[in-house]
């Protein structure tokens, strides 16, 4: 029962890392889209990613875990980013 636990645990952080990574690249994302520069909202994103790893919650491995998804998410969004704002210029009306 215990090694039952133990799998549960280390699935669930690993699926909930994946989730809270996946919904605050989303929520970064959207929110610069506003203002027509999701591909800053990697660079955002891990910024403030990093700003609560040096505080107290570093002990946390789930933000740990989070952190290096965004990471990883980070890779792929920030050519799609810039892909974005290729295809969809300012107008200047």
């Amino acid at each position: 029962m215990m090694m039952l636990s133990i799998i549960a645990q280390a699935l669930g952080l690993v699926f909930g890392s994946l989730m809270a990574a996946a919904l605050f690249s989303w929520f970064c994302w959207t929110v610069l889209k506003f203002v027509r520069h999701p591909e800053l909202g990697v660079p955002f994103g891990l910024a403030l990613l990093l700003l609560l790893e040096r505080e107290e919650l570093a002990a946390s491995e789930f933000l740990r875990m989070t952190l290096a998804v965004a990471a990883l998410v980070a890779v792929v969004l920030w050519p799609l980013g810039l892909e974005w704002r290729h295809d969809h210029p300012r107008s200047h009306s």
